[in-house]
């Protein structure tokens, strides 16, 4: 984080070897190496054990290679401030969760568990998993000692920074249901918000995954970071691209290579990288005054620290000089055509108030602003089909007049 308040957030999606924990662990610790400036890094749901072991979730021997893997991935993040999030079964009692858990600076912090199940189309997760519900222990026993679980966590840095960084966390299909748990987490003060997934592709479901991930962006005031498994994931009938995306409050802000997107397809790891403005969220949340009027959810939440370096070396986003006027193209034509039409709407309306024949009295001083509002009452006499005679340009020099800028005039 830096002094600004940007966090730099890491998606990764990484080549998996399906029931092979050691070996995905190995890609994992590759990556942080790679990462090491990052604040959060996010990988993608059960990547540790790869989600499509289906029937071999019931194997112990599995889920205990899975706890050994993310022991060491625990062990890598030692010395790092930085905070961790990486897919892996966790078997409580006699159920099996699907959970994100999460660590910094070799310690788990806690694990959060996947809340909607899907079981429907090419989905069976329910086979292996259970919900969560909420009336799952508080705390579970985790290779090193008892940790926090629940889907009533946030990860929190404060003290030191420029401002507090509350994070929450949920797992792909709980951003498709309903009520998301990310609403949820926003409201309860969460600016960035985490999403491992395991998404398949089918046609069409990546440009409605990007209008979730930026939707929701855009609900919660917050940035939203997804990391979706990559195609060596499986080798059954699923496919799955390897899409990564951060947006932030309604904006996309950068986004991976995916399959099906016409590039070349990627089986390798990859990962990308953006520093997201939480200052600004905070502030955006403040404008927002609606944001506080909503209904207070009764879910409490429980806060697990961790710390991030107060200095992040340089800014990996792009801070536009002109940031209300987009580059030269199409985006820049629609807007330009937004905005004139915008004014020719209200200036027709107050037309339409005065007595007929009413002049139409423009001080034009030779500068883009009068230049503008003359061209806009030009076009808003021929919607109302009213003769452009009415406009009256008057010359109006004032302090800022020139000798150039009056001949325009």
């Amino acid at each position: 984080m830096n002094r600004f308040g940007f966090v730099r957030v890491t998606c990764a999606s990484i080549q998996t070897s399906v029931a092979n924990p050691e070996a995905n662990a190995s890609e994992v610790v590759r990556v942080l190496d790679q990462v090491a400036d990052s604040d959060i890094v996010l990988f993608p749901e059960l990547c540790i054990t790869g989600y499509t072991c289906a029937d071999l979730f019931g194997q112990a021997a599995l889920l205990q290679g899975g706890f050994r893997a993310i022991r060491r991935i625990a062990r890598a993040t030692t010395g790092r401030r930085q905070l961790v999030v990486a897919g892996l079964p966790v078997p409580v009692g006699n159920s099996l969760f699907n959970g994100a858990v999460a660590l910094s600076h070799g310690n788990i912090l806690g694990v959060v568990p996947k809340r909607y199940i899907p079981n429907y189309k090419e989905f069976y997760e329910s086979r292996w998993f259970r919900p969560a519900d909420g009336s799952e222990p508080s705390e579970i026993e985790f290779p090193g000692g008892r940790v926090p679980f629940g889907i009533d966590l946030l990860f929190t840095c404060e003290g030191q920074m420029s401002v507090p960084v509350v994070v929450g966390i949920e797992i792909c299909e709980d951003l498709w249901v309903p009520l998301p748990p990310s609403s949820v987490q926003a409201g309860a003060g969460a600016t960035i918000l985490l999403n491992l997934s395991a998404s398949n592709e089918t046609i069409g479901k990546s440009q409605y995954r990007t209008e979730l991930v930026v939707g929701q962006s855009g609900r919660c005031i917050a940035a939203y970071a997804y990391a979706g498994a990559g195609p060596s994931e499986s080798t059954t009938d699923l496919v799955f691209s390897g899409h990564c995306l951060i947006a932030e409050n309604g904006r996309l802000v950068t986004e991976s290579p995916r399959v099906g997107d016409g590039q070349t397809i990627r089986r390798d790891t990859y990962w990308i990288t953006q520093d997201v403005d939480v200052a600004k969220l905070q502030s955006d949340r403040r404008i927002a005054t609606s944001f506080e009027q909503g209904p207070r959810f009764s879910q409490p939440f429980r806060r697990v620290d961790f710390e991030l370096a107060p200095e992040m070396p340089g800014l990996k986003r792009f801070v536009p000089g002109s940031p209300f006027v987009p580059a030269e193209g199409p985006e820049l034509h629609r807007r330009c055509a937004e905005i004139f039409g915008i004014q020719c709407a209200g200036l027709a309306k107050r037309i339409e108030q005065l007595p007929p024949d009413t002049p139409l009295n423009i001080g034009v001083s030779g500068g883009l602003d009068s230049t503008l509002s003359l061209l806009v009452a030009v076009k808003t006499c021929d919607l109302l089909d009213i003769d452009r005679r009415l406009i009256h340009g008057l010359t109006m020099p004032g302090f800022g007049t020139t000798a150039r800028t009056r001949n325009n005039a």
